[in-house]
C-alpha cells in the first residue's frame, strides 16, 4: 500500500506573534464581511460581529463605527479592552495582552502603505 504525506503538519510558530500579524491585521487590511453582510472584522471570527451589516451601511461607514474603531485602538494597546469588542475573547487577542505585545504605530502605518499593492 502507497502512503502519501501530502497533508504534513505545519511547524507551529514559535511565537503567536506570527498569527496575529498574519489574522488581526484584517481590521486593517481587508475586514472580513459574512454571507449575511455582518461585519465580522477577522477571518478567525466566526461568531461574534460588530453589530452592522455592511451591505445596509456601505463598508466605509461600518469600519468607521464607534465599537470597530475602538476595537483596533484594543489591538495597539491604547485602550482596555471591553466584551462588546468580538476580539476580547478571541486567544489571539488575549496573548496580546498576556504578552504586552500589540500592534505599534509603524507596523500599521507599514500596513496601509502596502494596503492597495498587488502581491
Amino acid at each position: 500500500m502507497l502512503k502519501f504525506n501530502w497533508f504534513k503538519k505545519r511547524e507551529k510558530p514559535k511565537t503567536w506573534t506570527y498569527e496575529h500579524h498574519n489574522v488581526c491585521k484584517e481590521l486593517w487590511s481587508k475586514p472580513q464581511v459574512n454571507w449575511d453582510g455582518m461585519l465580522l472584522g477577522c477571518c478567525v471570527n466566526a461568531n461574534k460581529n460588530f453589530g452592522i451589516n455592511v451591505f445596509e451601511t456601505g463598508l466605509e461607514r461600518a469600519v468607521s463605527s464607534d465599537l470597530y474603531v475602538y476595537t483596533k485602538k484594543m489591538l495597539q494597546g491604547k485602550v482596555p479592552g471591553i466584551e462588546a469588542s468580538p476580539c476580547f475573547h478571541c486567544y489571539l487577542y488575549q496573548q496580546m495582552v498576556k504578552n504586552n505585545d500589540y500592534f505599534t504605530e509603524e507596523e500599521i502605518q507599514e500596513l496601509l502603505d502596502n494596503k492597495n499593492k498587488c502581491f
